[in-house]
C-alpha cells in the first residue's frame, strides 16, 4: 500500500559524468504541453448496467490506485454507490467527502478523486451545477497549497475540469455569465500558466454557446477585463474563444467572435467604468495583438476582412467616434511584427483615402479635440504605419493632401515621425511637409521650427546644401519665408540695440532653428552676415 512518504520520492536528474544526459522540461514547459481538451481516460457511453459512471469509476480506480488515502475512501463510499439512485440521494455526502481530500498531502489520491469529481457531474447532470463554486474553490485552495507548481497534477486538475465543462455543456451553456461568475478566482489565478490553462477549456463553452449568451459572455469578460490587473487573462480567454483547440488557426466561429468585439455596442461598452473610456479598446486592441503575433498573415484574413468591413460601415454612416476606436484597434494590430502579419495592404491605403474624402473636406471641419479629431489622429498613425507600402506613391502624395492642411499638434508629432521614414517617402511628401509648416509655422513656432529644420538637413546632399524651394517658394510658402526673415531682422534689431546677450533665454531655440533654416532657403542671404 502506498503512503504519503511515496509521495516526496521524486526522480531527478543524473549529474554524473558522461555526454548524453537527459534534458528535464522547466515547470512552465511542462504546463504549456498540457492539452486540456484530451481526456486522460477513455469515455463510455453508458454505465455498466444497474450501475453508474461514478460507482465504475470507483471500481476501476480501486484496481490503478493502491494509495492509503484512497482505500479508506473507496471503502467509505462504496456501500453509498451501488445504484444511480442512491447516487443521487447521497449527491451531497459524496460530494463532500471528495472535496475534502483535495488536498498534496494526499497527492497519490488526487488523480482518482479528480476522475471521480468528473463521473460524478455526469451522473448529477444538471443537479451538479450548484456544486462549482465549491469545486473551484477547493481547487484554487489545492493550486495554492503546491498543485500549481506539479505539472501533472496540474494536467489532471484541467483533464477533469474539463470533462466537468462537457458533461454539463448542455446546461452551462445557457447561463454564460453565471459560470463566468462561478469560476472568476480560477479564471485569474496569479500563475500565468494557470490562467492560460482555464482560459482555454472556457473558450470552449463559450464557443458552443448561442449568439445571445455568447455575447453576454464576452460583455461580462470586458467587463472584468477593464479592471488592469484582469486585463491578461480576459484578453486570453478571448483570445482562446476563437481560436481551433491548441493549434495556430482560427476556429470556424472566429468570424463571429470579432464582428461581436468590433460592433458599436461592444467598443463603448465600458465607457462609463471607473477605468474610463476606452478600457475595452484596450482589451480588443491586446487580443488581436495577440491573434497577429501567434498566427501567420494567411491565416488572419477572417481578422482584417472583419475590420475592413466594420470601418468601411462606420465611413458610410459618418460614425466618427466609433471609427476613431476602430483605427486604433486597427492601427494596433497592424504595428505587430512591422506590419508583416497585413495580407492586404492595398486595401488599408485606400481606406485611409477614403477616410480623408469623406472627413477632411476644410481644415475648418476639424477642431481638436473633437469626435474628427479623434479619427484624424488614428488616421495618422495608421498613415506611418503603411506609408512603406505605397506603390503608387504621386496618387496617394495628392489623395492625402488635405490632411497637410489641418492646424493641430497631433499633425506636429506625425510631422516628426514621416521625416524619420525612408528618404524617397519624405522626398514624395515635401511638399505636402512644407504645406503644413507654412500653415502652422506663426502660431506653432517652436514646435515647428524644429520639423523645418530636420526636413532641411534632409535634403541636404552629401557634398553641399541645396535649396529646397524652387522659384515659386514666395507664393506657395510665403509664411515660411516672413517668419525667417521676420525673425532674422529682429534678432539683428536686437543685437543692434541691445546685444547678443539680452535676447530671452526662451527665444533662443527659435533663433538658433531660424539661423540654421535660413542658408536652405532662396532669401536675402546677407541677413546672415551677423552670425
Amino acid at each position: 500500500m502506498a503512503t504519503p512518504a511515496d509521495a516526496r520520492a521524486v526522480k531527478s536528474l543524473n549529474d554524473s559524468g558522461g555526454h548524453k544526459k537527459f534534458k528535464f522540461k522547466t515547470i512552465s514547459q511542462k504546463i504549456n504541453d498540457i492539452d486540456v481538451f484530451r481526456s486522460l481516460d477513455k469515455v463510455k457511453d453508458e454505465p455498466s448496467e444497474g450501475s453508474s459512471f461514478f460507482r465504475d469509476c470507483l471500481v476501476e480506480w480501486r484496481e490503478l490506485n493502491t494509495a492509503q488515502d484512497f482505500i479508506l475512501f473507496y471503502e467509505e463510499m462504496l456501500p453509498f454507490v451501488q445504484t444511480l439512485p442512491l447516487v443521487i440521494l447521497q449527491k451531497e455526502l459524496i460530494f463532500s467527502k471528495l472535496v475534502s481530500r483535495l488536498q498534496m498531502k494526499a497527492r497519490l489520491s488526487l488523480e482518482p478523486i479528480l476522475r471521480l469529481i468528473a463521473a460524478l457531474s455526469r451522473d448529477l447532470l444538471e443537479d451538479f451545477i450548484p456544486f462549482l463554486p465549491r469545486i473551484v474553490n477547493s481547487l484554487v485552495s489545492l493550486l495554492k497549497t503546491g498543485a500549481q507548481k506539479e505539472p501533472e497534477i496540474i494536467e489532471q486538475i484541467f483533464s477533469s475540469w474539463f470533462d466537468i465543462l462537457e458533461n454539463l455543456k448542455k446546461y452551462l451553456i445557457c447561463d454564460i455569465e453565471g459560470i463566468l461568475r462561478d469560476t472568476l478566482e480560477l479564471r485569474y489565478h496569479p500563475k500565468d500558466d494557470i490562467n492560460e490553462l482555464m482560459s482555454k477549456s472556457m473558450s470552449f463553452l463559450l464557443r458552443n454557446a448561442q449568439d445571445e449568451q455568447l455575447e453576454k459572455g464576452i460583455k461580462w469578460i470586458l467587463s472584468e477585463a477593464a479592471d488592469p490587473p484582469k486585463r491578461d487573462g480576459g484578453v486570453g480567454l478571448l483570445y482562446y474563444v476563437m481560436m481551433r483547440g491548441n493549434s495556430k488557426s482560427f476556429h470556424s466561429k472566429a468570424r463571429r467572435v470579432l464582428k461581436f468585439l468590433l460592433k458599436d455596442s461592444t467598443l463603448s461598452f465600458c465607457d462609463n467604468s471607473p477605468q474610463g473610456p476606452g478600457t475595452v479598446v484596450e482589451v480588443v486592441s491586446s487580443t488581436l495583438e495577440r491573434l497577429c503575433e501567434d498566427l501567420e498573415a494567411e491565416e488572419l484574413s477572417v481578422m482584417w476582412k472583419c475590420l475592413d468591413q466594420e470601418i468601411n460601415e462606420s465611413i458610410s454612416n459618418k460614425n466618427s467616434v466609433h471609427l476613431s476606436r476602430l483605427l486604433s484597434v486597427l492601427t494596433a494590430a497592424v504595428r505587430i511584427d512591422k506590419g508583416r502579419k497585413v495580407n492586404d495592404y492595398p486595401s488599408l491605403i485606400q481606406l485611409v483615402s477614403l477616410i480623408v474624402s469623406t472627413f477632411v473636406t476644410s481644415p475648418e471641419t476639424v477642431v481638436e479635440g473633437d469626435n474628427l479629431s479623434a479619427v484624424l489622429d488614428e488616421v495618422l498613425q495608421l498613415i506611418l504605419c503603411t506609408i512603406n507600402r505605397v506603390t503608387k506613391m504621386e496618387t496617394v502624395v495628392s489623395q492625402w493632401a488635405p490632411i497637410f492642411a489641418l492646424k493641430s499638434t497631433s499633425l506636429l508629432t506625425f510631422l516628426r515621425e514621416l521625416l524619420q521614414k525612408d528618404e524617397s517617402v519624405v522626398k514624395a511628401f515635401t511638399n505636402n511637409i512644407l504645406s503644413a509648416i507654412n500653415n502652422m509655422i506663426w502660431e506653432h513656432s517652436e514646435e515647428v521650427i524644429p520639423v523645418l529644420l530636420t526636413l532641411c538637413e534632409k535634403q541636404q546632399t552629401s557634398d553641399d546644401r541645396v535649396n529646397i524651394i524652387d522659384q515659386t517658394f514666395e507664393s506657395r510658402y510665403e509664411r515660411i519665408h516672413e517668419f525667417l526673415e521676420e525673425n532674422i531682422k529682429k534678432v539683428l534689431q536686437n543685437i543692434e540695440n541691445t546685444g547678443l546677450s539680452q535676447i530671452e533665454e526662451a527665444e533662443l531655440p527659435v533663433v538658433w532653428g531660424v539661423v540654421k533654416c535660413y542658408p536652405y532657403f532662396k532669401v536675402d542671404s546677407s541677413l546672415l552676415i551677423c552670425f
